[in-house]
């Protein structure tokens, strides 16, 4: 199903490659920072 959305409209997935890519430095950003959040916080 999502190949086949992609495939025929390049926008959208051009739209759905930039928040993937958005979403994993997110998550990555959370699992890095949190030892140093829970070390500042005690």
């Amino acid at each position: 199903m999502y190949t086949l959305f992609m495939f025929y409209n390049p926008v959208s997935s051009l739209i759905f490659a930039l928040v993937y890519i958005v979403s994993r430095i997110i998550v990555l950003i959370g699992i890095y920072s949190s030892p140093h959040l829970k070390k500042a916080l005690n």
